[in-house]
């Protein structure tokens, strides 16, 4: 189940009183890739990045929390990968279980807690992929108004299994283990083939990661950085491909 939440009058009301420097959220175009990022709350690190979509995946231990902040340039997912998580907006409080999160428009305010005594896991989506693209509304540990993590909050990422995500040789068609999801990287050319394997495969959420889906009508359906329930994407009748297309699916065990 994935919820869709936009923009509220609220959020850009708070927004519009932060004083943010235009040169401060410019991409630096750093490889995440090989490095964990240490955070107040737990760590974070990147498993999949192309030219449009980025995958990270959080720990956030018991009791912590991310900041209260947006990404005003970016659509963003949070999805419970193990553990039960609770999302706040400026509005709501949503309860995230395994296979359940929420699809965040440009400019949502949102705020990320562990619930759960062993702490939480957490995978986001972000596109575009530009870190810098983050304003903090207020946080728990002094980082109110301070850009994303610099390199003293970097460690090495030696762990292979996760960074096989990078190596295109072992990326698709491989199911890895992410607490208690399964997370499977597809890509298909053929709209035949493509509708055939969702016929084969269960999931609870589908990010697209490239590509796009079109009706019979060619108008477009889904498109790059969109996350949605699985099941909406089978339910879809007379499907065709925009392009390659290329899906993340995460499934609860």
């Amino acid at each position: 189940m994935i919820q869709k939440i936009t923009a509220s009058e609220r959020d850009k009301e708070k927004f519009s009183l932060l004083k943010v420097d235009p040169e401060s959220q410019k991409d630096d175009f750093f490889d995440y890739s090989k490095v964990v990022i240490k955070k107040p709350w737990g760590h974070e690190y990147l498993i999949y990045r192309n030219n449009e979509v980025a995958v990270w995946v959080l720990h956030i231990n018991n009791g912590y929390q991310t900041s209260m902040h947006c990404h005003p340039n970016k659509k963003t997912s949070i999805i419970s990968l193990a553990g039960e998580a609770q999302c706040s907006t400026l509005a709501d409080e949503h309860t995230l279980k395994p296979g359940q999160g929420l699809f965040l428009g440009k400019g949502v305010f949102h705020s990320t807690m562990a619930l759960s005594p062993e702490g939480i896991l957490i995978m986001e989506t972000e596109t575009p992929t530009n870190k810098k693209d983050l304003v903090r509304l207020y946080d728990n540990y002094g980082r109110r108004g301070m850009g994303y993590e610099g390199q003293e909050h970097h460690l090495d990422f030696n762990d292979s299994e996760l960074n096989s995500f990078h190596k295109e040789e072992e990326r698709y068609l491989k199911e890895k283990k992410f607490g208690d999801c399964e997370v499977l990287m597809i890509r298909h050319h053929d709209a035949e083939d493509f509708k055939n394997t969702l016929v084969s495969l269960g999931g609870n959420i589908a990010a697209v990661l490239s590509g796009g889906l079109l009706n019979s009508k060619k108008e477009s359906i889904l498109e790059v950085g969109d996350v949605v329930s699985f099941q909406d994407i089978k339910n879809i009748e007379d499907v065709t491909l925009e392009e390659p297309i290329e899906l993340l699916l995460i499934k609860k065990i």
